[in-house]
């Protein structure tokens, strides 16, 4: 993500999270494109089989998974979760009902 830039980046912890995320994106797309088609159907070895896609994550810390769902990385944060607009006293309830939003803030 870095790629280009030089090593005094300035960008805001938000906008490379965001980034990454618009990175991501039109891949996370296809997949569930073929997984919502049902995978895809292919011969292997003569044999009609139907490929499907396995994701497997390790992120290795709490900052990688938090980058991976969206969480902020800060403890002092007033939204934990970048696309929800709930407060952290509303996420402790079990039945929350968030309200969610993609937009860039």
């Amino acid at each position: 993500m870095s790629l280009g830039k030089s090593k005094s980046d300035s960008q805001k912890s938000k906008d490379k999270v965001q980034a990454e995320h618009d990175c991501l994106r039109p891949v996370v797309n296809q997949v569930k494109e073929i997984y919502e088609n049902g995978g895809i159907k292919t011969k292997v070895m003569g044999r009609h089989v139907n490929v499907v896609i396995w994701i497997h994550i390790i992120t290795g810390d709490t900052s990688g998974h938090n980058d991976l769902c969206g969480h902020m990385n800060a403890s002092s944060t007033k939204l934990p979760v970048r696309t929800c607009r709930c407060t952290s006293d509303v996420l402790d309830d079990p039945e929350a009902i968030c309200n969610f939003s993609l937009s860039k803030k």
